[in-house]
């Protein structure tokens, strides 16, 4: 993908001057990934858009072949860039793509899967950049906020990051992807949770009961923390989001803790990914991911039957 829209000066910091809401091509400040080592990545730079000040989000990602199969040159189109309102617990989210850009709707494994057993199947990694005006993409509000960004294709996500987006009065307030979820459908209490990993902060489980379509997580926010946030009405925030990877449709839920009952345990709690996403009559895989500010659980991968 070509179209590299250089820098206005070549100082650091950055300041970099973006006339449209998303380009392509490797940048000065992109990231550099590691050496035959499959990531994905951001930087977030200073910029100067055609509405004013913002801040540039540029990607890069080096896949496996399999991510190329699936999902050809649409990689950017079908890669979320989320950001987490520190003070609302609003998700907004969108693609390196223009927003009438044709619905994407990824080919199945089993279509992968023939394409990668062909005589021609000799994609064994693919890289990427794209970037993009990260408040005029996301519809963020036009005062100057606090967001905790990253970036998530399907079982993949990047570093997640706290952002200080600056106020601009000529943006639009308008949502439009919003997909907010009731803060009741998560669940908290002593539920039967595999303990964390050492070095972990959040992890989701599936059921061990077939028939249970509810996920379940365990999650070690710090107690000091929530009491000094409650103290000062300041909130405190789970996030759990979940997307379908065919027809790319996502929801999330929010819940500010600090507003939950007193000795509510909150290291465990439940949800069914489906009261998040929503009902489908399509087969797919359905992943959801929990985050709190700058901790973030790994990709937890289910099936939309």
């Amino acid at each position: 993908m070509a179209g590299t829209i250089p820098s206005c000066n070549h100082s650091a910091p950055s300041l970099i001057e973006i006339p449209r809401a998303v380009w392509y091509g490797v940048q000065r400040d992109s990231p550099q990934l590691q050496k035959n080592r499959f990531g994905l990545d951001f930087n977030l730079v200073p910029a100067h858009g055609l509405g004013g000040p913002t801040v540039a989000l540029l990607a890069s990602a080096r896949l496996p072949g399999g991510y190329g199969e699936r999902y050809g040159g649409r990689i950017p189109g079908a890669t979320l860039i989320v950001a987490v309102d520190a003070v609302t617990g609003q998700v907004y989210y969108g693609v390196a793509e223009r927003y009438d850009a044709a619905p994407l709707i990824s080919a199945t494994d089993d279509e992968v899967a023939k394409r990668l057993t062909g005589e021609d199947s000799k994609l064994l990694s693919v890289e990427v950049y794209f970037n993009v005006d990260l408040a005029e993409q996301l519809r963020l509000p036009p005062i100057a906020n606090t967001y905790y960004v990253f970036l998530w294709l399907d079982d993949v996500v990047s570093p997640i990051r706290t952002l200080q987006v600056p106020a601009n009065p000529s943006r639009s307030a308008e949502d439009l992807l919003s997909t907010q979820r009731p803060s009741e459908i998560i669940e908290f209490g002593d539920f039967p949770v595999p303990p964390l990993a050492a070095g972990n902060k959040i992890a989701l489980t599936p059921s061990t009961q077939p028939s249970d379509p509810k996920i379940y997580g365990a999650w070690s926010p710090d107690p000091a923390n929530i009491a000094s946030q409650r103290a000062k009405a300041a909130p405190y925030y789970l996030t759990l989001l979940a997307f379908n990877h065919r027809d790319r449709r996502l929801g999330w839920v929010s819940v500010d803790v600090t507003q939950l009952p007193t000795g509510t345990n909150l290291s465990r709690f439940r949800v069914d990914p489906l009261k998040i996403v929503g009902a489908s009559d399509m087969r797919q895989k359905i992943f959801t991911l929990a985050v709190s500010g700058e901790v973030m659980s790994k990709v937890l991968v289910g099936w939309l039957e």
